[in-house]
């Protein structure tokens, strides 16, 4: 249930005009410790907001209008742009009992009939807090109560967990992928989540998978975590032969067929994801991170990695296990993150380390390596909540 009932300040019922045309209005919504409060035209602090928003780099990159708006006069333009288009209500989302500002939403109309549409932007300060998931659950009752809609549609890109987790936190049913169907002003058609929500459905938040369905780029310093694909099978097949990689992380593939679905595994992600660490420079295969025993309950992961022997010694898998925990954290939302290595082997606990993990303690005896023998083992981790990773 929704905590406090859906109120408009101004307007108990829409007049017909504002049921077709989401024109410059003065509709405040109140409930779930929120406010929202219309944009007003020419207003500097909304200006300020705009701005601020548009200055997040994941605002930036989910959000192709976001990217045009680089100065004051770029964000009024923005501003006054929604103000003055039809069928389109947006609003500042605030708290409702100290003001502050937390973030923006909004919502269009396909058509008289059609769908109404919701899309938002949470102030990085602002995030972690339920802000997104309860101002879209406002302007969904909107939508449904006063403009008489029955669906209410939300779309994001695949590579957007956190829309994805706001949207199903928010009571909005995962409908399909649409494949190549969303561009975002950086020459790249992403594919898309739909969600929707019908007038009748419950507003009980509906259960969110930790990992997205299909493998996503992550950029780092100097390389990038990029997807499997069967060209990498012949470094795989080298590698595997490593002393070290055959002590600490045997990889069961042995054969060229072995290799083609161990590549095939890490190509749908879901209780695991994976990635190939590629040198931005050379463009060569460097090593690999992934996350597996994704547990949504306790809200945790645990990480993998390592790095092909001529690129050893060069900070690679630290800078992977940074890019990937950036992930894990903005991404698949987890609260936890670890990682267990022997402690007879220290290059390991070098990357742990650099990566931000805190040394917790030590097992004993705890597994069994490709020696053959069992190791006493450290376990590292870190939290969402311990800042920014690395030195």
């Amino acid at each position: 249930m929704i905590s406090e009932a859906i109120r408009t300040q101004v307007h108990d019922q829409l007049p017909p005009a504002l049921r077709v045309r989401g024109v410059e209005h003065d509709i405040v919504l109140v409930g779930e410790g929120l406010r929202l409060r219309p944009f007003r035209r020419g207003d500097s602090g909304d200006v300020a907001v705009v701005r601020r928003i548009s200055a997040d780099p994941a605002a930036w990159q989910w959000s192709s209008s976001l990217r045009q708006v680089d100065s004051d006069g770029a964000a009024e333009a923005w501003i006054n742009g929604r103000l003055d288009a039809p069928d389109r209500y947006e609003w500042i989302v605030e708290a409702a009992d100290t003001h502050e500002v937390l973030g923006r939403i909004g919502c269009h109309q396909h058509s008289d009939e059609g769908d109404v549409e919701v899309g938002y932007w949470t102030l990085p300060s602002a995030r972690g807090r339920g802000v997104a998931r309860a101002a879209t659950r406002l302007v969904a009752r909107f939508g449904h109560e006063q403009l008489g809609r029955a669906r209410i549609a939300l779309v994001h890109v695949v590579a957007n967990g956190a829309s994805c987790r706001v949207a199903l936190a928010a009571s909005f049913r995962l409908e399909g992928t649409r494949r190549a169907s969303m561009d975002h002003g950086d020459g790249v058609l992403w594919d898309a989540h739909v969600h929707a929500r019908l007038r009748d459905d419950s507003w009980d938040p509906l259960p969110a998978p930790l990992a997205p369905a299909l493998p996503i780029e992550v950029p780092g310093d100097g390389i990038v975590l990029r997807p499997w694909v069967q060209s990498d099978a012949p470094a795989i097949l080298s590698v595997r032969v490593d002393p070290d990689l055959a002590r600490w992380n045997p990889l069961k593939a042995k054969n060229p067929e072995d290799v083609r679905r161990w590549i095939e595994d890490r190509g749908s992600w879901t209780d695991f994801v994976s990635w190939a660490v590629q040198d931005t420079t050379s463009g060569l295969l460097v090593g690999s991170v992934s996350w597996h025993d994704l547990d949504a309950t306790q809200s945790s992961a645990q990480a993998g990695y390592w790095v092909v022997p001529a690129a050893r010694g060069r900070g690679i898998g630290g800078r992977a296990l940074r890019a990937a925990t950036g992930f894990a954290f903005e991404v698949l939302g987890v609260e936890r993150l670890q990682l267990f290595h022997a402690v007879d082997n220290p290059a390991s606990c070098g990357v742990a380390r650099s990566a931000g993990f805190a040394l917790e303690g030590t097992t004993r005896s705890s597994y069994r390596y490709g020696d053959g023998d069992l190791h006493d083992e450290h376990l590292h981790a870190r939290l969402a909540s311990d800042g920014t990773a690395g030195p």
